[in-house]
Protein backbone atom coordinates (compact mmCIF):
# COMPACT_ATOMS: atom_id res chain seq x y z
CA UNK A 1 0.00 0.00 0.00
CA UNK A 2 1.12 3.54 -0.11
CA UNK A 3 1.54 3.45 3.84
CA UNK A 4 4.53 1.06 3.46
CA UNK A 5 5.94 3.71 0.71
CA UNK A 6 6.08 6.41 3.44
CA UNK A 7 9.22 7.32 5.00
CA UNK A 8 8.72 8.60 8.91
CA UNK A 9 8.80 12.56 8.42
CA UNK A 10 6.11 11.66 5.87
CA UNK A 11 4.16 9.11 8.36
CA UNK A 12 4.46 11.56 11.41
CA UNK A 13 2.53 14.60 8.95
CA UNK A 14 -0.38 11.88 8.08
CA UNK A 15 -0.65 11.06 11.04
CA UNK A 16 -0.66 15.06 12.39
CA UNK A 17 -3.23 15.55 9.70
CA UNK A 18 -5.43 13.60 11.56
CA UNK A 19 -5.22 13.83 14.90
CA UNK A 20 -3.33 10.79 15.48
CA UNK A 21 -0.12 10.28 17.96
CA UNK A 22 3.13 10.70 15.99
CA UNK A 23 5.63 9.15 18.38
CA UNK A 24 6.97 6.02 17.73
CA UNK A 25 9.29 3.62 15.56
CA UNK A 26 7.79 3.38 12.01
CA UNK A 27 6.59 0.04 11.75
CA UNK A 28 4.07 1.97 15.23
CA UNK A 29 3.26 4.89 13.23
CA UNK A 30 2.43 3.02 10.10
CA UNK A 31 -0.18 0.45 11.66
CA UNK A 32 -1.69 3.47 13.38
CA UNK A 33 -2.12 5.24 10.17
CA UNK A 34 -3.33 2.04 8.64
CA UNK A 35 -5.89 1.53 11.47
CA UNK A 36 -7.32 4.78 11.19
CA UNK A 37 -7.98 4.34 7.16
CA UNK A 38 -9.48 1.16 7.48
CA UNK A 39 -11.96 2.20 10.35
CA UNK A 40 -10.27 0.60 13.37
CA UNK A 41 -8.53 3.12 15.09
CA UNK A 42 -8.96 3.62 18.74
CA UNK A 43 -9.59 6.73 21.09
CA UNK A 44 -5.81 5.91 22.43
CA UNK A 45 -5.00 6.78 18.94
CA UNK A 46 -5.69 10.59 19.09
CA UNK A 47 -3.21 12.75 20.50
CA UNK A 48 -6.39 14.54 21.13
CA UNK A 49 -10.44 14.12 21.53
CA UNK A 50 -11.89 16.80 18.72
CA UNK A 51 -12.62 16.67 14.80
CA UNK A 52 -10.35 15.13 13.05
CA UNK A 53 -9.14 15.30 9.18
CA UNK A 54 -10.27 12.66 7.26
CA UNK A 55 -8.99 13.36 3.88
CA UNK A 56 -7.64 10.54 2.40
CA UNK A 57 -3.59 10.06 2.82
CA UNK A 58 -1.52 11.87 0.34
CA UNK A 59 -0.57 10.28 -2.83
CA UNK A 60 2.70 8.94 -2.77
CA UNK A 61 3.57 8.18 -6.02
CA UNK A 62 0.40 7.10 -7.25
CA UNK A 63 0.17 4.92 -4.00
CA UNK A 64 1.22 1.69 -5.89
CA UNK A 65 -1.33 -0.75 -5.26
CA UNK A 66 -1.50 -4.55 -6.27
CA UNK A 67 -4.32 -4.20 -8.20
CA UNK A 68 -6.65 -1.62 -9.77
CA UNK A 69 -9.47 -2.18 -7.09
CA UNK A 70 -10.06 1.19 -5.09
CA UNK A 71 -9.46 0.92 -1.36
CA UNK A 72 -13.05 0.45 0.74
CA UNK A 73 -13.86 1.70 4.03
CA UNK A 74 -17.22 0.72 5.28
CA UNK A 75 -19.63 3.45 6.18
CA UNK A 76 -21.61 0.99 8.78
CA UNK A 77 -25.46 1.26 9.07
CA UNK A 78 -27.09 3.59 11.27
CA UNK A 79 -31.40 2.64 12.50
CA UNK A 80 -32.16 6.11 13.79
CA UNK A 81 -32.50 4.13 17.53
CA UNK A 82 -32.05 5.53 20.70
CA UNK A 83 -28.77 3.89 21.65
CA UNK A 84 -27.33 5.24 18.60
CA UNK A 85 -25.35 8.34 18.00
CA UNK A 86 -26.05 10.12 14.52
CA UNK A 87 -22.73 12.39 14.83
CA UNK A 88 -20.58 9.16 15.22
CA UNK A 89 -22.39 7.71 12.34
CA UNK A 90 -22.43 10.48 10.22
CA UNK A 91 -18.08 10.82 10.88
CA UNK A 92 -17.37 7.16 9.75
CA UNK A 93 -19.72 7.68 6.96
CA UNK A 94 -18.00 11.13 5.86
CA UNK A 95 -14.55 9.35 6.21
CA UNK A 96 -15.95 6.18 4.35
CA UNK A 97 -16.55 8.82 1.59
CA UNK A 98 -13.58 10.56 1.83
CA UNK A 99 -10.98 7.04 1.52
CA UNK A 100 -13.36 5.17 -1.30
CA UNK A 101 -13.13 8.59 -2.99
CA UNK A 102 -16.76 8.81 -3.06
CA UNK A 103 -18.56 11.61 -6.01
CA UNK A 104 -21.63 13.40 -4.56
CA UNK A 105 -23.76 11.02 -6.61
CA UNK A 106 -21.90 7.80 -5.18
CA UNK A 107 -22.22 9.30 -1.68
CA UNK A 108 -26.27 9.55 -2.30
CA UNK A 109 -26.60 6.48 -3.22
CA UNK A 110 -24.64 4.75 -0.17
CA UNK A 111 -26.08 6.77 2.15
CA UNK A 112 -29.38 5.07 1.41
CA UNK A 113 -28.20 1.42 1.67
CA UNK A 114 -26.67 2.75 4.81
CA UNK A 115 -29.96 3.19 6.63
CA UNK A 116 -32.47 1.17 8.60
CA UNK A 117 -35.46 0.85 10.08
CA UNK A 118 -37.05 3.51 11.17
CA UNK A 119 -34.24 6.05 9.98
Amino acid sequence: TGVNKLNKPQLISELNKRGLIDIGLIPELKNRLLKYLNGESLPTDFSVFEEHNFDPIIKVGKLNRMDSKKPYCDSGRFSGSISENIDSFLKKYNRAASINEWTNDDESQHIAACLEGSA
